[in-house]
C-alpha cells in the first residue's frame, strides 16, 4: 500500500498524537517514515515592529532553528521507541 509515510510535526499535542498514527501506519504497511519540521524565517523587518525588545535579543533565527531541531529529534525518539525505522 505504502512504502514512505512523511509525518510532520511541530511540538504540539495534537502532532505527537499524528506521529502515533502515522507510525502505526507505517508498521501495518512496511512503510519507511520520515519526520518533518520546519520553522519560519524570521526577518529583521519583523522585528522592528516587535513591542518588546529584550536587552540582547540574539538571533532569532538560530532560536527557531534549535527549537524545530528539539522537536525533531523528539520526534524522531518517540518514533523509534513506537517501532518505526524513522
Amino acid at each position: 500500500m505504502f512504502t514512505h509515510i512523511l509525518i510532520p510535526v511541530d511540538g504540539s499535542n495534537n502532532a505527537m498524537v499524528a506521529l502515533e498514527q502515522g507510525v502505526e501506519l507505517a508498521k501495518l504497511c512496511g512503510a519507511q517514515v520520515t519526520i518533518l519540521t520546519v520553522y519560519r524565517h524570521h526577518s529583521m523587518l519583523e522585528a522592528s515592529f516587535s513591542m518588546v525588545r529584550p536587552a540582547d535579543p540574539g538571533s532569532i533565527d538560530d532560536a527557531q532553528r534549535d527549537y524545530a531541531t528539539e522537536v525533531a529529534e523528539a520526534a524522531k525518539a518517540k518514533a523509534r521507541a513506537l517501532g518505526a525505522e524513522a
